[in-house]
């Protein structure tokens, strides 16, 4: 008989019957189906102290160019820190991070674990100059339910794709730890057909993927084998789990549930297609 979507057992994660929910005001979920990786991502920014919507419409999901294979990679933390006197923005790590991929096209590299440890550097070291000079004073937090990891992460940057045919997940963390910044960490993440690898309110997903609750039943969709699963089965549970937080009923369950939402943001990456928006992330209109 062959097993639902695969259960495994981590360290660092909320894990259930082929999914996994990191805590974040984000909603991102990465799949690797048979048909190759489906990205989809919120388009939300909301205040970092009252949650007030500052637009509905940030991208969260970006391409990478490079000679070395189909990659992707996606945000989920703090994206622009402000001035001490929240008047202007000190420092954009979105911006950072994009100027440190596009200095790395034409560059080679065996793995992307060696990508992940290349586009990071000069990200962290923006955020120590941003410290050292003065333009902020404290290191923000970015809210995160792993208890085994050290200090407050910043930022998350995950990355997925195809390398020589075979697919490749590695993410990135940032943190620090009492106000010192610590060296970002970088670790290979296992890729399980099916498994659904997601930032959001981990509620919302245990209530979705796990139960029969009335509550969210219009986001459910029909339980799929990890290995009969297709891109489109992916993009529409994927997109499924993001608009189940824009939900009224998600609100009562969660109220952080109020800080996700906005425009949806979708892409593919395939051996034979490479990257490919599904959804494309429409202008930030709002900032």
């Amino acid at each position: 008989m062959r097993s639902m979507q695969p259960e495994i057992s981590a360290s660092v994660y909320h894990l259930s019957r082929g999914y996994w929910v990191t805590k974040s005001m984000t909603a991102i979920v990465r799949t690797l189906t048979p048909g190759g990786f489906v990205l989809a991502a919120d388009g939300r920014k909301s205040g970092a102290i009252d949650g007030a919507v500052l637009s509905d419409s940030v991208q969260k999901i970006f391409p990478i160019k490079t000679f070395a294979g189909s990659f992707a990679y996606s945000i989920a933390g703090t994206i622009e820190l402000p001035t001490d006197n929240n008047l202007e923005v000190a420092l954009n790590l979105a911006e950072e991070i994009r100027k440190s991929a596009d200095s790395l096209e034409k560059r080679k590299t065996r793995n992307l674990a060696g990508y992940a440890v290349r586009l990071c550097r000069p990200v962290y070291q923006a955020l120590k100059n941003a410290r050292e000079s003065g333009r902020i004073s404290l290191y923000p937090s970015y809210e995160t339910n792993v208890s085994t990891e050290r200090g407050d992460t910043i930022i998350r940057i995950s990355l997925d794709g195809f390398r020589d045919g075979y697919p490749s997940s590695v993410v990135i963390r940032i943190f620090h730890e009492n106000g010192v910044l610590g060296e970002p960490e970088i670790f290979t993440e296992p890729n399980h057909l099916g498994l659904h690898r997601a930032s959001g309110r981990p509620e919302i997903g245990r209530l979705l993927w796990e139960t029969d609750d009335p509550r969210l039943a219009a986001y459910r969709g029909p339980r799929i084998f990890a290995e009969d699963m297709t891109l489109q089965d992916a993009i529409d549970r994927s997109q499924s789990y993001i608009r189940a937080h824009a939900d009224p009923a998600a609100h009562t369950i969660d109220p952080e549930c109020r800080r996700t939402g906005g425009h949806i943001h979708v892409a593919t990456i395939t051996p034979p297609d490479g990257f490919k928006w599904i959804v494309e992330p429409i202008p930030n209109l709002n900032g």
